[in-house]
C-alpha cells in the first residue's frame, strides 16, 4: 500500500478520535482519575477482583515477570500443541508467541491483518495489518471462514483484556474485526492475559478506558 494511502488512513483515524473527544471532553481526565484512585487503593481492587472472578468460576494465576508468565501460560495448555492467539501488546511485551512457538506450540493468528502482514514489524504495533494490498473482499471473507472454522476446533485461545471490572468480573474487550470475540469464544478454555493496570472500579471506569 503506498504511503499516500497510509496517510489518509492515518487521518480518518485521527477524524474519528477527534469526534470521539468532543464527545467525550472530559474523557481523558475521566480516565486519569481512575488511573490514580487504583494506584492508591491497588491491593484492595486486585484483592477484591480476584475473589469477584473466582467467584464466577475464572481461575486466576499472577506471574512476576515475563518469564513466568510464560510458563505459567505453557502448563495451562497441558500439552496442547496449537493455541489460538489474537493480537495484542501484552503478548509482545512478554514475548509470548516466540516462547510458544519454541516450545513446539503451534501459534494460530486469528488478527487478519496481521496474518496478511506475516511477521513484518512496524513503529506502529498495527500499522502492518494497512501497508499490504489485500487482494478483495471475497478473499477476506473467505479467509475469517477459515480462521473461525480453524479456531471452534481448538481448546485454548488466548486473547488480552482492555479492562476489568472489579465489582462484576467483566473482562472488556475490543476489536476491528471480530477475531477477538471467536478467539474467546470458540475454543472450549479462554486464556485472558493482562496486567493488574487494568482493573477498574466499575463498568462505567471499563467503558471510559474502552472509549479512550
Amino acid at each position: 500500500m503506498s504511503s499516500t494511502k497510509v496517510q489518509t488512513i492515518l487521518k480518518k483515524i485521527s477524524s474519528r478520535r477527534d469526534v470521539l473527544l468532543q464527545e467525550y471532553p472530559n474523557l481523558a481526565s475521566q480516565v486519569q482519575a481512575i488511573k490514580s484512585l487504583m494506584a492508591v487503593n491497588l491491593k484492595d481492587y486486585v484483592d477484591k477482583a480476584v475473589t469477584t472472578l473466582k467467584g464466577k468460576g475464572c481461575h486466576v494465576i499472577f506471574a512476576k515477570d515475563a518469564t513466568e508468565a510464560q510458563a505459567q501460560i505453557l502448563k495451562i495448555l497441558a500439552g496442547n500443541q496449537s493455541v489460538a492467539m489474537s493480537k495484542n501488546s501484552v503478548f509482545t511485551e512478554i514475548n509470548l508467541r516466540e516462547y510458544l512457538q519454541s516450545q513446539k506450540v503451534k501459534v494460530f493468528d486469528t488478527d487478519l491483518g496481521e496474518r496478511i502482514a506475516g511477521t513484518k514489524v512496524n513503529a506502529h504495533p498495527w500499522i502492518a495489518s494497512i501497508n499490504t494490498l489485500i487482494p478483495s473482499k471475497e478473499w477476506v471473507a473467505q479467509n475469517k471462514d477459515e480462521i473461525k472454522l480453524q479456531v471452534a476446533h481448538m481448546q485454548y485461545g488466548i486473547t488480552g483484556a482492555e479492562a476489568i471490572v472489579e465489582q462484576n468480573g467483566t473482562i472488556a474487550l475490543l476489536e476491528s474485526e471480530g477475531n477477538v470475540r471467536f478467539t474467546s469464544n470458540l475454543p472450549y478454555n479462554h486464556i485472558v492475559v493482562a496486567g493488574i493496570d487494568k482493573i477498574v472500579p466499575s463498568l462505567e471506569d471499563a467503558l471510559a478506558v474502552c472509549r479512550a
